[in-house]
Order: structure tokens, then C-alpha cells, then sequence
């Protein structure tokens, strides 16, 4: 996996991502962040104690300021269907010492049933 990622030390933490992705990844490693305002306005309505669903985490960029904001107390479930996002996403979660998150490698949606995803 070492030559699909790199690491990078952000304002919310330590981010392994994806050196290929041009949105997360390029904004991690151009900026320290990624999509700042929605963060900002997500975690605004987020209180310490919350239980909180990220729907498409992803590497966890919002994944781990969310968990942060939450708490001990707080529960936050992660769903990433996407097999070496997933493997990201939760090495993101270890590497950052979170301990309130539960990871599905799933995708969540109207119709249960099997869909395959195109790289």
C-alpha cells in the first residue's frame, strides 16, 4: 500500500491518504485540511456525548475531528465501502488513538442488496 499513500500531519492529526485521490488527499497534503466550512458548520451542531453516523467516511478527514468533538462519551459509526479506504480510514482512527468509533465496510442506502464498486 506504500506506494498508493503518504502521510501527512494536519490540524486534526495524522492522515495517511491516498497520493492518487485529487480532492482528500490533495487538500490534506496542499492545505493540512480538507472542505474546512463544512467541517466547521458539521461540528457546530456536534455536542460532547453525541452519537454521530459518518455515511461514506472515507480516510476519517472528518471522521477524527467529529470523534475528537464527541468525546469519550460520544459513539461514532463509520460506514466505507470501499476496501483500501476502509484499511485507510481505520489506520487513520488507530494512528489518531480513537477509541469512541465503530468502522462497517459497508454502504448504506434505500435497498438491501449487493453492488460492486469501480475504481
Amino acid at each position: 500500500m506504500q506506494d498508493l499513500t503518504d502521510y501527512i500531519n494536519t490540524k486534526y492529526g495524522n492522515f495517511e491518504y491516498c497520493k492518487f485521490d485529487k480532492f482528500i488527499g490533495f487538500s490534506l497534503k496542499e492545505y493540512g485540511e480538507y472542505s474546512e466550512i463544512e467541517l466547521t458548520i458539521i461540528l457546530h451542531f456536534i455536542k460532547e456525548g453525541d452519537t454521530v453516523f459518518d455515511i461514506g467516511a472515507n480516510i476519517g478527514a472528518f471522521s477524527v475531528p467529529i470523534s475528537k468533538k464527541i468525546g469519550e462519551k460520544g459513539n461514532l459509526y463509520c460506514f466505507e465501502p470501499q476496501e483500501l479506504i476502509f484499511r485507510i480510514l481505520n489506520n487513520n482512527l488507530k494512528k489518531n488513538k480513537i477509541k469512541n468509533t465503530k468502522t462497517f465496510q459497508n454502504s448504506i442506502g434505500k435497498n438491501n442488496k449487493k453492488v460492486t464498486l469501480q475504481n
